[in-house]
C-alpha cells in the first residue's frame, strides 16, 4: 500500500485520485500524506473589513475541526471555517500557521464542526450572490434542498453605534434535474415540486409548521414528500 501511494505521488497523484478511485485507497492516502499539497495551496486569507461589530464567517466559533473533500479525497479533522462574504473556505496551514484560502474549484464539499455541510454547485442560477457556488445542503436526494448564504454591509445607524456590521442574508433553492431554482414564495415550491397541498397538509399540521415562521422546515417537508412520491 505504501509503495503504491508513493507511486501515486511520483506519477501525478492529484490526477489519479479521483472520485472513482478505491475509497480504501483514498482513506489510506489521506492518513499517510496528511499535508496533501492541494489542501494548503492558496492565497493568504485576510478578513474583508477589520473594524466590524461581527464576523464575516458563517459561524464565528473559531477554526474548529471539520472535513473537506478536495479533488475527491476527504480530509477529516481539519481546522477550517467558511467566510460567507468572500464565499471561500479558509484553513489553517499546520506548517506556517497561516490562514489560507482553499481553491474553490477543487473543493467538492466541506463540513463544519457542527455538522453543517456545504456543497459546490458549478451551475449557478445566474445571480450575483452565487459567487464561488457554495450552498448549504439541507436535503440530498433526487430532489435536493439548498440554502445560499451571504452577508451585506450595514453602516452605523447612529453615532452611538461603535462599529459597522454584517447582516446575514439567505435564499432557498430546490434542485431538480441538476438545476437550482430559487424559492421566493410558498407557491414557487409547490409549482417546482408538483406536490399536492392536500397530501402534505396532514404532516404540516401534525408538526405545526408554518411557512412564515419556519421556512426551512416547511420546504424540507415538501421536498421529502416529493422524493417519496418519486419512489412510489
Amino acid at each position: 500500500m505504501y509503495r503504491l501511494l508513493f507511486c501515486l505521488l511520483l506519477t501525478g497523484g492529484p490526477f489519479l485520485l479521483s472520485a472513482q478511485t478505491d475509497p480504501a485507497l483514498l482513506s489510506a492516502y489521506s492518513q499517510v500524506i496528511p499535508h496533501y499539497p492541494d489542501l494548503y495551496m492558496g492565497g493568504q486569507y485576510r478578513p474583508a473589513h477589520r473594524m466590524m461589530e461581527n464576523s464575516s464567517l458563517y459561524k464565528d466559533h473559531g477554526y474548529e475541526l471539520g472535513a473537506v473533500v478536495v479533488n475527491g479525497v476527504e480530509f477529516r479533522d481539519q481546522p477550517i471555517d467558511y467566510d460567507v462574504w468572500y464565499d471561500v473556505v479558509v484553513i489553517i496551514n499546520p506548517i506556517h500557521r497561516q490562514l489560507v484560502i482553499l481553491n474553490h474549484l477543487k473543493i467538492d464539499r466541506f463540513t463544519l464542526s457542527d455538522g453543517t455541510t456545504f456543497v459546490r454547485k458549478e451551475k449557478g442560477p445566474g445571480y450575483f450572490y452565487h459567487k464561488n457556488g457554495f450552498y448549504r445542503q439541507i436535503t440530498d436526494g433526487n430532489i435536493g434542498l439548498y440554502c445560499k448564504h451571504w452577508k451585506i454591509f450595514s453602516k452605523r445607524k447612529s453615532i452611538f453605534d461603535e462599529f459597522d456590521k454584517y447582516v446575514d442574508q439567505s435564499r432557498y433553492f430546490i434542485e431538480n434535474d441538476g438545476e437550482l431554482m430559487p424559492i421566493n414564495k410558498k407557491k414557487d415550491a409547490f409549482r417546482v415540486l408538483g406536490v399536492n397541498r392536500k397530501e402534505v397538509q396532514p404532516r404540516l399540521k401534525q408538526e405545526r409548521v408554518k411557512y412564515r415562521r419556519d421556512k426551512e422546515h416547511y420546504l424540507r417537508i415538501l421536498v421529502e414528500t416529493a422524493n417519496l412520491q418519486e419512489h412510489d
